[in-house]
């Protein structure tokens, strides 16, 4: 298709289904209501079913698994690169070793925050079988594995967030530099 076609499918579209810009954010504020309903019930669907019934809710899995995949292929393609944040604070989305001291640390904080959490729910729930016959020890393990695997899984991913984020400002600030 090319851009004359697109643009007059563009016009025609919008001038049969028209929207102002109040009605398209009370749209979009729903939809994200929906979204938030549905990541609820499919959360309490998969810790029902893993502790009631001992079954694994793969549906719900799936359900999860692609709404994480439609928002990040939207985002990618409206070029939306959000800088994580951690605890609140936004990630320091500079290049000097300060800058990228500062993201390990949220990265280790956050991890430990969730090794923390795993570690208290493998407790209470007996998620993985016993591997000693001291609970001390391996709540140690289980925080020890969790904190290495959760501080890559954010390092990876964070570090990845950071570069798209200062390639895409380097882009737009490289266009806007070009005066030609």
């Amino acid at each position: 298709m090319n851009n004359q076609s697109k643009e007059a499918f563009k016009e025609k579209y919008t001038q049969k289904y028209h929207a102002d810009e109040r009605e398209s954010d009370v749209t979009k504020e729903g939809l994200a209501a929906a979204g938030g309903i549905a990541i609820v019930y499919c959360v309490a669907r998969i810790i029902y079913l893993g502790l009631a019934k001992s079954k694994l809710a793969v549906a719900e899995l799936v359900l999860l698994f692609l709404m994480v995949i439609v928002t990040t292929v939207i985002e990618h393609k409206n070029k939306v690169y959000t800088v994580p944040t951690y605890f609140g604070r936004r990630l320091n989305t500079g290049t000097d070793k300060k800058a990228k001291m500062s993201r390990i640390l949220m990265y280790l904080g956050d991890a430990c925050a969730f090794a923390a959490t795993y570690t208290a729910c493998d407790i209470i729930f007996e998620f993985s079988n016993r591997l000693t016959k001291s609970v001390v020890l391996d709540a140690a393990i289980d925080f020890g594995i969790m904190l290495v695997i959760a501080f890559a899984f954010d390092f990876i991913l964070g570090e990845s967030k950071v570069k798209k984020y200062n390639a895409y400002l380097k882009q737009l600030e490289e266009e806007e530099n070009n005066l030609d």
